[in-house]
């Protein structure tokens, strides 16, 4: 994964000129839990909104919880050592939520100063620059900006990333003396030169070079080869995923109030199920977009009458089954521990009816509630966009459960297969460490959420559905123009912004303040 990062209205601590701000990305490490340093920004002279062109790139577990703090300096001496900077303010977030999102937008803390800014990161899946695009260009009637001849030109291609995002190509005229003079720029996109195709070529006629050049016009052919590939974290930023909890109160579980048992919790020591629940609810919740949890339970007689239920929710409102956040899902369950007496059997058709009723917004609770077949509904569901995470707590036989994954072999009830695999089961005893909560929830999650990347795209093959070609002409995330300080103009001196230094000596690149 690769993110950006771009600041607003920074802290101005410079004595004779602004800040000279520096960027420096930490990931908390595990199993010490400390703050690493991952990558450092370029370092933007005498600027209080600057956009970081350096992509600091991370590897991305979507089943892991990666914390991550954004630091801003002010550089003021020739030194790696960050004591010698001024601390400007720091941003803490995960890269779930960075990912989820495609771009988020946080204010800075901690700084010298009440306001220290705002941060605004934008995130792409590095594998996806591993689409290839090839163009041949032929320029025509370009602007002649040598006095004795004509001019040397050479393009140069910038903020190159998703088929969305703008794609700048800028012809300068290169000279000897390393002061190269920008002849003129047009803005496409990836995306933008594939919907223009015509027999494999790209007709650029009304693309026109638009600065320096009057009443001039630039032809361009280009060829591109079709792009290809399935990019997740693409996928990741067009889907709304929503988090449905379902919880076992049958009696195998043992009474809550007996030490020892499944659900008996203490304040040093949590129960497995509060373990489980919370290690996959964390993750999860960074991809859930109104963070809302519709939570139930199941095998327990509910009062007041006492009758046996699979599908009773959590917070006592049928009608209104959310708890908010992770934390709300617990204090639910924590209640339900209080109020419900455990039952059986073990059925828990009737949640994946609810969840597939939730889904067609279909509010009559009364349909199928009978059908206590699990791999008959699990099929049913294999033709919806979801997915299962079964976590088996305690020492019991999981045959069944792991029959219902099918990871092995598909499937079947009364001669249908399912139409994809959407069940993910692991026993919990095989990540439990009893003195250690935090390595059990991060080996459990890594376990049970694995399938999920894979079990979404399952889907979208299924359903023809092609993320990297939506119809959403106004979709942008850290477009040039969105990020660009407004207060400056697009060019200074004829000097390009983020172009690469050849053919200039590299040691010496053209644009260093941009």
């Amino acid at each position: 994964m690769g993110t950006y990062g771009h600041f607003r209205n920074l802290c101005d601590t410079g004595v004779l000129s602004k800040s000279d701000p520096l960027v420096v990305v930490f990931e908390k490490s595990f199993p010490d839990n400390q703050w690493v340093e991952l990558d450092r920004t370029e370092i933007i002279h005498n600027h209080l909104n600057p956009d970081f062109a350096k992509k600091i790139v991370m590897e991305y577990h979507f089943e892991e919880q990666q914390r991550l703090n954004f630091v801003v300096y002010d550089v003021d001496w020739k030194s790696d050592k960050l004591e010698k900077h001024d601390f400007l303010g720091n941003c803490e977030t995960t890269l779930g939520e960075i990912a989820s999102s495609g771009k988020i937008s946080k204010l800075l803390k901690n700084g010298p100063s009440s306001d220290c800014g705002s941060i605004i990161i934008s995130a792409e899946e590095v594998s996806s620059c591993k689409d290839e695009l090839t163009l041949d260009i032929s320029g025509r009637m370009l602007d002649k900006k040598d006095i004795f001849g004509s001019s040397d030109p050479f393009l140069a291609f910038y903020r190159v990333n998703e088929d969305r995002r703008p794609l700048v190509i800028a012809c300068i005229d290169w000279n000897r003396s390393g002061r190269e003079s920008l002849i003129g720029e047009i803005t496409t996109s990836a995306n933008e030169l594939l919907t223009m195709f015509n027999n494999g070529i790209y007709s650029l006629d009304s693309l026109n070079f638009r600065y320096n050049l009057g009443n001039q016009t630039t032809r361009s052919l280009l060829i591109p080869t079709k792009l290809k590939g399935i990019n997740i974290t693409r996928i990741l930023e067009l889907t709304e995923l929503s988090c449905c909890i379902a919880i076992d109160f049958t009696a195998s579980n043992g009474s809550p109030q007996v030490p020892g048992t499944l659900h008996y919790s203490t304040v040093t020591q949590p129960s497995q199920y509060a373990v489980a629940l919370q290690a996959v609810g964390e993750i999860i919740s960074d991809y859930d977009s109104d963070n809302l949890f519709p939570s139930f339970g199941f095998g327990a007689c509910i009062p007041p009458d006492n009758n046996v239920s699979h599908c009773f929710p959590l917070n006592g409102h049928m009608d209104n089954p959310y708890c908010e956040g992770i934390q709300g899902a617990m204090a639910a369950y924590a209640h339900s521990l209080r109020t419900v007496k455990f039952h059986g059997p073990t059925n828990f058709a009737p949640i994946i009816n609810t969840v597939a009723r939730l889904y067609n917004n279909n509010n009559n609770n009364n349909n199928n509630n009978n059908n206590n077949n699990n791999n008959n509904n699990n099929n049913k569901a294999s033709s919806l966009p979801l997915s299962i995470i079964i976590v088996g707590v305690g020492p019991a036989n999981f045959d069944e459960m792991e029959e219902l994954d099918g990871d092995e072999v598909r499937l079947s009830s009364r001669g249908k297969t399912a139409i994809r695999d959407i069940v993910q089961f692991v026993p919990f005893r095989n990540f439990h460490q009893l003195n250690n909560v935090q390595e059990s929830k991060r080996r459990l999650t890594k376990a049970v959420l694995s399938e999920i990347p894979d079990q979404l795209v399952s889907y979208m093959r299924m359903q023809g559905i092609k993320p990297l070609n939506t119809q959403n002409n106004d979709f942008k995330i850290g477009t040039h123009s969105e990020f660009r300080d407004s207060s400056c103009k697009m060019y200074h001196s004829d000097k390009l912004p983020h172009a690469p230094p050849y053919p200039t000596d590299i040691a010496n690149p053209p644009y260093p303040n941009c």
